[in-house]
């Protein structure tokens, strides 16, 4: 499978405009594509999560069809990610309570003021103004101060429908009333800070840092990469 065999099947889906049929999941040219994913790929039976990641025009209000992708552009990004098995998630820890620091590159985690630009690809800004329609990062503040980007890559074991929806999948035989006083916020590699050089330099960044941890959204999504 290749996104040349996928491209003709998107383009038949590029070409319905918004709003789209009452039930995008039933058009034939997207049970087309499910089944050239399901087949092609190891990637079950994608349903939801798969419209969802297309970014396609049929899926965005006038205002919006800015953010939507080029059909090539949505082939060529398709492809790899249904493929991926160990794509990389990104934690970005805020440093604003830490000493001015120089700027750090360790293994897989930098430290350093990012551009804006920098944090529009690092959080994939026009994948999230399709998604969450009329949300406005605000890069210009995050820019502000120094970050800890720490890369982490991780394994993709569940199929993309169930890592889109997992609540459809999760078990019913608890008690979703309980309070666990201790549970963690954040992933574990932003709450538990990776051990820096020169540490005892950072002052107050320890503490404030594990409690503030960012997970990127979308940064892995669905399908694994961006």
């Amino acid at each position: 499978m290749s996104k040349n065999r996928l491209l003709p099947t998107l383009a038949e889906l590029w070409q319905i405009s918004f709003p789209g049929p009452e039930n995008i999941l039933k058009e034939p040219s997207f049970l087309r594509l499910q089944e050239l994913c399901s087949s092609g790929y190891d990637a079950g039976s994608p349903g939801f999560s798969l419209s969802n990641a297309l970014g396609a025009p049929f899926a965005l209000p006038e205002k919006a069809a800015r953010f939507s992708l080029p059909v090539d552009c949505a082939a060529e990004r398709l492809d790899p990610a249904l493929r991926s098995a160990q794509p990389e998630m990104r934690h970005l820890v805020p440093l604003d309570m830490a000493d001015d620091l120089p700027e750090l590159r360790f293994g897989n985690c930098e430290v350093r003021r990012f551009t804006e630009t920098e944090l529009a690809e690092i959080f994939d800004a026009p994948r999230i103004a399709r998604t969450t329609r009329g949300h406005q990062i605000d890069l210009a503040g995050f820019s502000d101060f120094q970050r800890l980007l720490i890369r982490e890559a991780v394994d993709l074991k569940d199929e993309p429908e169930k890592r889109a929806m997992p609540w459809m999948y999760g078990s019913l035989d608890r008690d979703f009333g309980q309070i666990d006083p201790h549970k963690p916020t954040f992933p574990g590699r932003g709450r538990n800070r990776p051990r820096l050089p020169h540490d005892r330099a950072l002052g107050g960044m320890g503490g404030h840092a594990r409690s503030r941890s960012i997970r990127v959204p979308g940064a892995v999504g669905a399908y694994g990469q961006r």
